[in-house]
């Protein structure tokens, strides 16, 4: 049984604890008051013993792959302590590539950014989605006065397996493993800085910490190179099988493609997944709450355009004129813009807007020959139906359409 002092202390440090706590984290009220009562506890354990509190949440002896975002990052270490903690605290969200270090201007107000980030990734259970979370927090960055930019290429990092194809050798467990393995990946830089903010459930603690020792080395910006022409995968190919890594690899690399020409289509594609969509919001309202900023929103004329030809519907033009000057508003030069716009009839009959594609309700074509052209380029690696809980199964695509 808790002592009645003990308690009576717990309800003072419960009352300041909630001062503390931060709800933009994405918790409701009932969470963050469970959390306090958490926070306060150990408060006051930790006042009791004379011990420090707050190491075994990141401890070396932690076998599983899942990363440990949970906490905020002093919210279980006392204030008058905390830096003394954070300097001997095993963290891999602390470190680099995932977080910017200490000597760099604005490091803290970054670094809060982008591990608010990564704790809704894992809460909204977003994994290994490098394009589309990169661009949103790179928007969220922006929006609070820090220059950056959006990079893409492979990630090499360690790799961890008893069936690795190639550049593999033995370690001194019998397990092989892979030194070369790389992936393509987007990240950002900031300062001169490799920033990694994608949440990856299943990267194996090795990998984290080869990124965190060679970060500068691990990230390699390229040009993706994949084929168009790629058939018959194998069905029942095993999982390390050539067929089936370069299936997934051109899969990866075409999404990446996608969101890094078109950004705003990508992230309108990815409110069809009821995780991102909670993601996107959680970030806007963090930013807006934490700093006072609004984060620039999805382009509107993607709402009308063709996906593939990026004509307009020439039927109810008077009704989108005001997004239409913003865009020549926001070209450099409105009138060769102007001249390059081009508008087309509507096959719908009974709207001006362009007929939409059946399965993501996002897409829309002037024409079935653009939705033919657009399936057969990405959109048949992008397509996110409504009320997706992930992205399309790899399984599931075709290939060859052209």
């Amino acid at each position: 049984m808790m002592k009645a002092s003990v308690k009576k202390g717990v309800k003072k440090e419960i009352v300041m604890c909630k001062e503390q706590l931060h709800y933009a984290y994405g918790h409701s009220k009932e969470e963050a008051i469970a959390k306090a009562e958490q926070m306060a506890l150990a408060q006051m354990l930790q006042n009791i013993q004379g011990q420090e509190f707050g190491h075994n949440s990141h401890s070396d002896s932690d076998d599983g792959p899942d990363l440990d975002f949970e906490l905020p990052e002093d919210a279980w270490i006392p204030s008058t302590t905390a830096s003394k903690s954070r300097k001997s605290m095993i963290s891999d969200i602390y470190a680099p590539p995932f977080s910017l270090p200490v000597e760099v201007e604005n490091h803290k107000k970054i670094n809060d950014i982008l591990h608010f980030s990564l704790r809704q990734q894992k809460e909204e259970e977003i994994s290994d989605n490098s394009a589309i979370v990169s661009h949103l927090v790179s928007r969220c960055l922006a929006a609070a006065g820090i220059q950056n930019r959006v990079a893409y290429g492979y990630r090499r990092a360690r790799q961890t397996s008893s069936s690795t194809p190639k550049d593999a050798k033995s370690n001194q467990d019998g397990h092989e493993v892979c030194l070369l393995a790389k992936t393509p990946h987007v990240w950002l830089t900031i300062q001169g800085h490799v920033i990694d903010n994608t949440y990856c459930k299943d990267l194996p603690i090795e990998c984290r910490r080869y990124l965190s020792e060679h970060a500068s080395k691990c990230y390699e910006e390229a040009k993706l190179e994949y084929t168009n022409s790629v058939e018959n995968f194998g069905a029942n190919a095993g999982l390390w099988s050539v067929e089936s890594v370069e299936k997934v690899r051109t899969v990866m690399k075409k999404r990446i493609e996608f969101c890094m020409r078109h950004p705003d289509m990508a992230l309108a594609l990815g409110h069809n997944n009821e995780h991102f969509y909670n993601y996107f919001f959680a970030m806007i309202r963090y930013m807006y709450e934490e700093f006072g900023v609004s984060v620039s929103g999805i382009d509107s004329n993607i709402r009308l355009i063709c996906w593939w030809c990026d004509s307009y519907p020439q039927r109810g033009k008077d009704l989108y004129s005001d997004t239409l000057a913003l865009r020549l508003n926001n070209a450099g030069s409105a009138s060769e813009e102007s001249e390059q716009i081009s508008t087309v009839n509507s096959l719908s009959t009974n709207s001006w807007r362009f007929l939409q594609c059946g399965r993501c309700m996002v897409a829309n074509y002037c024409s079935q020959n653009c939705q033919r052209h657009d399936w057969a380029d990405n959109h048949h690696a992008t397509c996110l139906p409504r009320g997706s809980v992930s992205l399309p199964p790899i399984s599931n695509i075709s290939y060859g359409m052209r």
